[in-house]
Formats: C-alpha cells, structure tokens, sequence
C-alpha cells in the first residue's frame, strides 16, 4: 500500500462526502474517493468522526484485488496495451461507484482484516470491492477533520442564518454567489469568520441546543436571538458578605493591648548551682546582687582608696575571662563564711566619696559565682591592678591596703 500524504489530502478537499452506515454496529461512516490525474493511483478516506483511515492503491494494486474480489470478470492473457485500457476502464468503474449518485445504490458492509485497521465491503449487482485502510494517527485525524469538515460545516451554517432568503429557496448560481463570497472573506481572515459564525446569539444558542439533544442532556437550553449584556462590576466585601459582617460585632473583637504589642520578657528566677561546679558567666542572666554598706574613711582632699571588693569581670563572647589567662575566677560563697555577698563597687577609677550607695531589695535573690580556685599573693602585681581591670581581668585578693599612683604623686 501507497503513503497517505498531503497531496491526496488536498485532492480530496474537492471531493463530496458520502456517507454510509454499517448495519452491524448502527455506525454511520462518511467517505471521500479520489484519483490522481494521471490515474496512476485511486485513494479512499473514511472516518467515523472520531479516527481517520485511508488507503492509496497503485494501479498494479487496484488490478490485482479486483482479480481476487471479481475472477470471472478480469481479463486474462492480454498484452500490455490491453492490459492498460482495462486497467483505466476499472478505475473509471470505481470513481462512478464512489460519487452521490452512484453510491447510494451500493452496498456496505465493514469486515474483520488480517493487513490493515479496519476493512470494508461494497457490492453492487455485477461487481464487489474492498478498501482496507490504516488508522492515520489522532494528530493528523484531527486536522484532516478540521479541514475536510468541521470548517466548512462552519462556514455553510454562517451562510444559512445569515443569508436574507432561506438557502433551500435560493437557485443553484445564487447559492454559489454566496458561497464565493463567505469563501473568500473566510480565506482572507479565517479568524474573524469564524467569530462572526459562531458569536451570533442565534447560531449559538442552535448549536447549544442541538448538541444537548443529541447527547441527551437533562436541561434543554431555548434558542434567544438577543442576550442580556450583564454588569461586570468587581463588588466590595459589604456588598458580597453583609451577613458575614453583620454577624460579627465590632465589641466582640477585643482589644489589643500595649503588652500584646510589645512583650516583655520575663526573667526566671535563678536556680541553686550544685556544689564543685563551674558554670560560665557568659552563658547565664545575672540577678542583681544586694550591695553593703562600705565603712566611712578618711580622705584627704586629693587622694582616694580603692574599695575592697572589686567588680566582677566582664566576659568576652566565648564565655572566658578578659584579660591575663592567669587571671583567678570568683570564690562561690561557701568559701567566704565571714562576709556579706560582695556587692557590685563603682568603677576603679571612681573617687569614693563618703557616702553610702544605694542597697537594693533583700527579696532580690543571690547569684551564686563561680568558685575561686588560685590565690595570687604576690605583692608585685598590686601597680598593675588597676591595668588589669581595665582590661577586664580580676584583681588578685590582697592583704593591706596598698597607696595608689594617681599622675605623679604617691600616698
């Protein structure tokens, strides 16, 4: 069998649809036939509206199965030239079969085939043939479709209710007047004669109710030569959902404090540390520390002394101590059995004056520290204390109380 291509395609556009129906199944079939014009070839398209087949048969094709389906009625034993008139004279047979006059009067009947998709049979008074074309593929299906029919379908009904007489009551040269001229504006700009066609209230609404007859649809829709143009406006949340909003009060929403909009953090009360433990300073919040009332000394008018007790170290970010690496972290408080909880003393290069800070609440609780593990008891290191304060390392616990190098001068 011959290719199906675009050339016995367009060949076929000039040709009527026939149609026909398998008595079997109640399937009704349409067909377009077609030779080429040096009747070197004959091409069958049929389709079911839903698949499409065809066939291209050779001469020496279609001459050997008209042998097969007619014996007693092919030539025998006949030289080339005999052989060529009877070939031609077959296929003037087939083409009259395959017109609308023609074919009415034959038979059709659809058979099972070992060689192709799908097989049928025509049978007339003193012959029988059979075509027995391939399935040509869903893509190339539905364009044959589109232009073999769905198209012109398209364009005959725009020409039916658009016409200014019924298209049944026109002569044969006006109906082809008309035809010309929808032809030509649908060439021209196939998208617009499409939208013309089909956008028309009443075309619309015959197809609408024409396709929910035909497939049985519950609600038949009515056929309207004009249609109500409806407001495209967005509407407001009022407008779609007052119930919504009416249901729900605006005293039952309750109001946003000042604490919802900034919370506050809430600082846990700090747990007892279990005993020979080391905890990072760093890693911890600090409660504030109840501070003692430092006895009153003599000063003279430009000298001061520095207290005691020395405030705790700042800790870097890795949770370590500023300053020497030798530097000895706080005693806990079970080692310091005489004295109070060491208050928080003003910065080292504050003069003390003779006043006694401010204590804080005795319900504050006391922040255990971190156990004190070496004594430095080195006298010479007494000049660089105030050095290592300032950058941020512990003073070392010393005995008497030890005079101070303000600028020049020494006490």
């Amino acid at each position: 069998m011959e290719q199906f291509t675009d050339e016995h395609a367009n060949l076929l556009l000039g040709k009527e649809f026939l149609v026909k129906v398998d008595a079997a199944s109640s399937t009704p079939y349409l067909i377009k036939y077609c030779t080429t014009p040096s009747k070197t070839h004959c091409c069958i398209l049929i389709t079911d509206t839903k698949k499409v087949w065809a066939e291209v048969l050779s001469c020496n094709a279609m001459a050997r199965r008209w042998r097969n389906c007619n014996p007693q009625r092919a030539l025998e034993n006949a030289d080339s030239n005999q052989e060529k008139v009877w070939r031609s004279s077959i296929l003037d047979l087939l083409t009259e079969a395959h017109t609308l006059g023609g074919f009415a009067d034959i038979l059709f009947e659809a058979v099972e085939s070992n060689y192709s998709d799908m097989a049928f049979e025509l049978g007339y008074e003193d012959f029988k043939w059979r075509w027995e074309p391939n399935f040509l593929g869903y893509q190339m299906s539905a364009d044959i479709m589109s232009r073999q029919l769905i198209v012109p379908l398209i364009s005959t009904n725009h020409l039916a209710f658009s016409a200014s007489e019924p298209v049944g009551g026109m002569s044969d040269q006006d109906l082809e007047k008309a035809v010309d001229k929808i032809g030509r504006v649908a060439k021209r700009s196939p998208d617009v004669h499409i939208r013309n066609a089909l956008t028309k209230p009443r075309v619309a609404t015959t197809v609408r109710r024409v396709a929910s007859l035909l497939y049985s649809q519950p609600d038949i829709p009515g056929i309207h030569s004009e249609v109500d143009k409806p407001s495209l406006i967005v509407p407001s949340i009022a407008q779609a959902w007052p119930a919504v909003l009416e249901d729900q009060p605006t005293s039952s929403i309750p109001p946003v404090s000042d604490a919802t909009r900034q919370p506050v953090a809430v600082m846990p009360p700090a747990s007892p540390l279990p005993p020979n433990k080391d905890v990072d300073i760093d890693t911890r919040v600090q409660p504030p520390i109840p501070a003692v009332k430092i006895p009153d000394r003599s000063v003279s008018g430009d000298s001061a002394t520095e207290s005691e007790e020395e405030s705790d170290p700042a800790p870097d970010g890795k949770g370590k101590m500023k300053g020497n690496s030798a530097a000895p972290p706080v005693s806990s408080p079970q080692s310091h059995t005489n004295r109070s909880p060491v208050a928080s003393p003003p910065p080292a290069n504050e003069v003390v004056n003779n006043k006694e800070p401010a204590s804080y609440s005795d319900s504050s609780p006391v922040r255990p520290v971190k156990k004190r593990q070496k004594q430095l008891s080195s006298s010479g290191d007494d000049d660089d204390a105030p050095s290592k304060q300032a950058r941020g390392g512990a003073p070392p616990k010393r005995g008497a109380r030890q005079p101070i190098k303000r600028g020049g001068k020494r006490f």
